[in-house]
C-alpha cells in the first residue's frame, strides 16, 4: 500500500503535524472511503508564523524539511522525528542584526516569505521589500556513498535493535543576502521558483513605480516580472528574461508545473514564460468601457457644470471624458459668467475633490483636467486579450485568492467570498496557450 503525504497545519503560533490514515486497499484504483486524518503532534511556537515552505529531499536518502519565517527577518529549518513524534530544529537564521538591510525603514507591511526550489537545490527568503537571502541546500553525495558502502546489495541498512536506518533530513548551508534594489528591482510583491530549469530560477514580481486608482490615466500598468538564474556556488544571479506592463493590482505568482508562472490580479489571470504570455479577464472592470458622448455644458443653466459632470461620470464610470477641460472653459471668454455662479461652481468642485474617495468615478473624472488627450485606463493586457480571452460575465474578484493544484493543467482557486473556481489550462509544448475558468 502506498502512503499518502503528511499534512502540516500552522495556526498562528501552533504547528500541527497530521498523517492521513487510509484503509488497507490499493488507493491507485479505489476510493479513499474510510480515510481519516490523524494528528501526530501539536507544537507551540515562540512567534507568529508569516510563511511556510517545504524543502524537498534531493535523493531517496533524504526526507523533506520545513521552513518557517517570523517577523521581521527570522527563519527556522525544522525536520520531523518519526520515532520521537516531535520536531527538531536543524538551523536558525537571523537577518535583523544588520541595520543597513532595512534601508532606514522601521515598519514593513509585508512579512518575510520563504520559497524553495522544486528540486530542493536551494531556498530563498524575501524580507524588507528588496532584500533576498539565499540558502543553498546541503549536498548529499557523501551521504549516499556511505549508505552504498554500508549496504552494497541494497538490502537496507539496519540501525539500533535491527530497525531500519533513519533518513537524513534536507538542510541548508550558510546563507548570504542579495540587495535586489541594486539590480533595479524595487518594491517586491512576490517571489516563486520556476519548474523545468537546469539551474534554480527565481521569478520576482515587483512594482516599477507606485500608482493608485486616481492616477490610472497616467500610470496604470506599473508591475513587472524579472526571472533570475540563481547560482549559489559562484553567487551570481543574472536576469535571463523579464516582462513589463502588468496591471498595477497584480499581487500573486503561482508557478506552473510545466513551466512558467501564473500572475493573479484583482480582475485577471495571466500566464508568463520565457517564450510568451496569455491572459484571461474574469470581470468587466478590466475591460475598456465605451467612449463617453460629447458633454455640452450650459454655464447659465439651472444645473451647475460640476453637477452635470458628476452625473456624466456616473454613466461612464470606467472612462474619463477627453474634452472636459475644453468644454468647461469653452464659454469662459464668450459668455459673461455671473460671479455667484462661478463661485458656487468652484466651491462644488472643491467639495467633490475633498469628499470623494480615490475609487469614486467622479474622482476619475476630475483627473481629466491633467490628462489630455484621451487615454484609456483599462489594463493593456486586458485590452489585448479582448472578448475572446474573457470570462467577464462571471464577475469574479481574485484579490487575496488562495490556490491548490489538482493536476498539471487544473488549478483550484479559493476566493475571499468563499467561492471556489476551477481554472483549466490548455498546455501545448510546455506552454499555457489558453485559460478557462468554471465556478
Amino acid at each position: 500500500m502506498k502512503s499518502l503525504p503528511d499534512v502540516v497545519i500552522v495556526r498562528t503560533n501552533v504547528l500541527q503535524i497530521h498523517r492521513v490514515r487510509v484503509p488497507d486497499i490499493d488507493i491507485d484504483g479505489a476510493s479513499l472511503t474510510g480515510s481519516r486524518l490523524e494528528q501526530l503532534a501539536s507544537v507551540p511556537l515562540a512567534g507568529l508564523v508569516e510563511s511556510i515552505a517545504v524543502l524537498r529531499g534531493r535523493s531517496s536518502s533524504q526526507k523533506d524539511a520545513l521552513l518557517l519565517t517570523f517577523r521581521d527577518a527570522k527563519l527556522s529549518v525544522l525536520d520531523w522525528d518519526d520515532n520521537a513524534h516531535t520536531i527538531h530544529t536543524s538551523s536558525l537564521h537571523y537577518f535583523e542584526g544588520d541595520p543597513t538591510l532595512k534601508m532606514g525603514r522601521t515598519v514593513f507591511p509585508l512579512g518575510p516569505k520563504a520559497v524553495t526550489d522544486p528540486q530542493g537545490r536551494c531556498a530563498a527568503l524575501l524580507m524588507f521589500h528588496t532584500q533576498l537571502a539565499l540558502l543553498p541546500a546541503m549536498e548529499t553525495e557523501g551521504l549516499e556513498l556511505d549508505l552504498m558502502m554500508d549496504d552494497p546489495y541494497g538490502e537496507g541498512v539496519e540501525g539500533a535493535r535491527g530497525a531500519p536506518a533513519e533518513l537524513v533530513s534536507a538542510t541548508v548551508g550558510n546563507s548570504y543576502v542579495v540587495n535586489l534594489a541594486k539590480m533595479g528591482i524595487k518594491q517586491v510583491k512576490d517571489i516563486v521558483f520556476l519548474h523545468k530549469y537546469n539551474e534554480p530560477v527565481l521569478l520576482v514580481l515587483h512594482e516599477v513605480a507606485p500608482t493608485w486608482p486616481a492616477r490610472y490615466r497616467d500610470s496604470k500598468d506599473t508591475m513587472a516580472l524579472a526571472a533570475l538564474s540563481i547560482n549559489v556556488v559562484h553567487k551570481r544571479h543574472p536576469k535571463i528574461w523579464d516582462a513589463a506592463a502588468l496591471p498595477s493590482d497584480t499581487f500573486k505568482l503561482i508557478p506552473v508545473p510545466t513551466g512558467g508562472a501564473l500572475a493573479l490580479s484583482q480582475n485577471m489571470i495571466m500566464y508568463f514564460t520565457q517564450g510568451g504570455s496569455s491572459a484571461l479577464v474574469v470581470n468587466r472592470y478590466a475591460l475598456p468601457g465605451k467612449v463617453p458622448e460629447k458633454l455640452d455644458i450650459d454655464v447659465e443653466g439651472e444645473v451647475l457644470p460640476a453637477q452635470l459632470a458628476a452625473h456624466h461620470a456616473t454613466i461612464y464610470p470606467n472612462n474619463v471624458h477627453p474634452w472636459v477641460e475644453e468644454l468647461f472653459y469653452q464659454h469662459q471668454n464668450a459668455v459673461a459668467i455671473r460671479n455667484e455662479t462661478l463661485q458656487s461652481t468652484m466651491q462644488t468642485m472643491a467639495k467633490l475633490k475633498c469628499a470623494l474617495s480615490s475609487k469614486c468615478p467622479v474622482q476619475h473624472f476630475l483627473t481629466a483636467f491633467t490628462n489630455s488627450p484621451w487615454e484609456e485606463a483599462a489594463p493593456a493586457m486586458a485590452t489585448a486579450a479582448g472578448v475572446d480571452g474573457s470570462a467577464a460575465d462571471l464577475m469574479l474578484d481574485l484579490s487575496a485568492a488562495r490556490h491548490a493544484w489538482l493536476a498539471k493543467d487544473a488549478l483550484l482557486l479559493l476566493l475571499k467570498s468563499g467561492q471556489m473556481v476551477l481554472a483549466h489550462l490548455t498546455i501545448e509544448a510546455g506552454m499555457v496557450k489558453c485559460i478557462k475558468v468554471t465556478t
